[in-house]
């Protein structure tokens, strides 16, 4: 069963329309940062997830690594359905194994300036061009094109990864 819910908010940034959130797409950031209301929506859900306190300005959840959260980002009409694979990562867990958490941190709006910042977590699922276009023809702006990588249909069939190391 897929479950689809719509989440969105407001830009911080002047200019924005209603339901816009500006991203800053990054691929020198291997996990992304977002509006920690944006987090809990996102891992909140998942049965057995619980947020972790806040650490240098952000917060985190640790999620059973057997979770297979769906996400899906939506720029304009393109929807880029996130692999469940990249929206957590194995991290240690004080006692000598290994935990799964959140790929994605929370800011408060205070501790981050922008809206988001999607780095390689969400790269890896996306092709990006960036066209700079041409400082000497104003008529050349720059753009962005994003498409998916696959289908999210097709994430179903994706195989899991338990948390041994090997």
């Amino acid at each position: 069963m897929i479950v689809e819910f719509t989440y969105s908010k407001f830009s911080k940034f002047p200019g924005q329309t209603a339901n816009q959130t500006s991203a800053l797409l990054d691929s020198g950031t291997s996990t992304g940062s977002l509006p920690e209301a944006y987090l809990d929506f996102i891992y909140a859900s998942i049965p057995g997830a619980s947020k972790q306190p806040p650490q240098g300005g952000q917060v985190a959840y640790i999620v059973p690594c057997s979770a297979e959260p769906q996400l899906s980002f939506v720029f304009g009409s393109i929807e880029v359905p996130v692999n469940p694979i990249d929206l957590t990562g194995a991290v240690p867990d004080g006692n000598g194994g290994i935990q799964c958490q959140s790929a994605f941190f929370g800011t408060t709006s205070s501790s981050n300036p922008l809206d988001m910042i999607l780095g390689d977590a969400f790269l890896r699922n996306a092709y990006v061009l960036f066209d700079f276009g041409t400082i000497a023809n104003a008529s050349n702006a720059p753009f962005v094109q994003i498409l998916p990588v696959r289908h999210y249909l097709l994430l179903k069939d994706v195989p899991r990864i338990d948390n041994t190391l090997m």
